[in-house]
């Protein structure tokens, strides 16, 4: 079966933010360098520049923006105006209400849609409920749109650019961070530097990534599916900047009746069983998962696509990583890596028991892996000599605190620490004096959290 008869993608830089909290101006680094390359000149490389044009961070409800919706398409606008006055379109922000249960976010998708296919342009969208803003680049349909009330094509799938993770501390005296511009850029290129290339199926998109903004955030976005678009031509802009402690959100709250149908927190379709419903065993599942990844390449024709073209030829498929949800119980999916001569050039999300397609990463790079997970026996000498603060007091973990049993697991929730599958976390039990607690090892690269915070808005 083939997924895909229309494809289209809108020429996009890629970068990577500079901290766990710049994914915003990131973002702003990808819009505006996409807007202006060869007219323009290349827009700075110093993610700081950006930050100086977005009002303060804010609380909204429940939510900590670090870059609340309103005050990005400030920065936007208000960058574009400095630097750029004779550009003819601005950005503005479009509110997509949240209807049906739960919530089905094909308007907003095709709104996202179109924009590639009008303007030639990627939407900078808001995933995770609340937590992040990225870039879609591309996207996959049964059909070529033929307007924006064009609603007799399917969207099969979407190219995703992530600006996350954040970039990684310098290990040298040279120059931090190296350029965005020039031909040693590394943004995108592997497990500490981000990935370019992300190919993401519609089911994924609407239960992992476009969830929306929860009705009991008490955001003055609650409700709503959010998108930044340079769709607003310039007589229509009242230029400058707005001001700076405007609301979260420009939308309009929805009736109660729609919000009564929003979700409390993110969901995702029934597609795992439990796991104490599983009729087959985790070599068999593997085996599974294996196949499964390999039906989603042909059937999303990944081989003649960008970097998959490149990356894919020559691999041969590695032995799963099995990660469990934090936020679904019972359920969790495989990683499956694609290596040729040692290195994972491509790696492949499928769903746990069922063994579908769910998303994949690729990097052309012939000598740089597009994932890295730590060996499990690395763990013991990764915390050894760490501080944490944990209920108010400083613990140091020793190579005997960690607890063997139960074994250190690969875990993952959409969170401040990741906003990829492809980035989870192990979940490790160590003792802490006479009691027990459990820390978070990221493991591409080792980075340990004592929680995961998902309270963080735009980061």
């Amino acid at each position: 079966m083939t997924y895909t008869n229309w494809i289209n993608f809108a020429q996009l830089p890629h970068h990577q933010q500079d901290n766990n909290r710049y994914c915003g101006e990131a973002c702003i680094q990808m819009a505006v360098h996409a807007l202006t390359t060869g007219t323009l000149g290349t827009p700075p490389e110093d993610q700081n520049v950006y930050d100086g044009f977005i009002p303060s961070a804010l609380a909204d409800g429940l939510i900590n923006w670090y870059t609340a919706p309103q005050n990005l398409v400030i920065g936007l606008n208000t960058y574009i105006d400095a630097k750029y006055a004779d550009f003819p379109r601005r950005f503005e922000l479009h509110c997509y209400p949240m209807t049906g249960s739960p919530p089905d976010p094909a308007a907003i998708s095709r709104a996202i849609v179109w924009h590639i296919e009008q303007y030639g342009k990627a939407p900078i969208v808001l995933v995770g409920g609340f937590q992040h803003w990225l870039l879609v680049r591309g996207y996959q349909s049964d059909q070529q749109p033929a307007s924006t009330t064009d609603t007799a094509y399917t969207i099969t799938s979407f190219f995703v650019a992530d600006p996350g993770p954040e970039l990684p501390q310098p290990t040298t005296a040279v120059c931090w961070p190296e350029p965005h511009d020039d031909s040693c850029d590394q943004c995108g290129v592997g497990p500490l530097r981000g990935q370019r290339s992300q190919h993401v199926t519609y089911a994924t998109w609407s239960t992992t990534y476009m969830t929306g903004v929860p009705a009991d955030s008490g955001s003055a976005c609650s409700g709503n599916f959010l998108m930044i678009t340079d769709s607003l031509d310039k007589q229509q802009y009242s230029g400058g900047p707005a001001q700076p402690n405007v609301p979260a959100c420009g939308c309009e709250t929805p009736p109660p009746a729609l919000l009564e149908n929003a979700p409390a927190a993110i969901t995702q379709a029934d597609t795992n069983l439990p796991i104490d419903e599983q009729l087959l065993d985790d070599g068999d599942l593997r085996k599974q998962a294996i196949a499964g990844a390999q039906c989603g390449i042909e059937d999303f024709k990944l081989t003649e696509i960008g970097d998959w073209h490149y990356a894919l030829p020559d691999t041969t498929p590695d032995a799963p990583y099995r990660v469990q949800y934090l936020d679904r119980t019972g359920r969790f999916y495989y990683l499956v890596p694609f290596k040729k001569k040692g290195v994972t050039s491509v790696a492949v999300k499928v769903d746990g028991p069922s063994s579908i397609y769910e998303a994949s990463v690729a990097v052309a790079a012939p000598d740089i892996s597009v994932i890295e997970i730590l060996n499990v026996d690395q763990i013991p000498m990764k915390l050894s000599g760490r501080e944490f603060l944990y209920r108010g007091s400083t613990w140091s973990i020793g190579r005997e605190d960690v607890i063997a049993d139960p074994p250190p697991q690969l875990v993952w929730q959409f969170c401040h620490e990741s906003s990829s599958p492809f980035y989870p976390f192990y979940e490790v039990h160590v003792r802490l004096g006479s009691g027990e607690a459990i820390v978070y090892m990221r493991a591409s690269d080792g980075a340990t959290f004592t929680e995961l915070s998902i309270h963080y808005g735009g980061d």
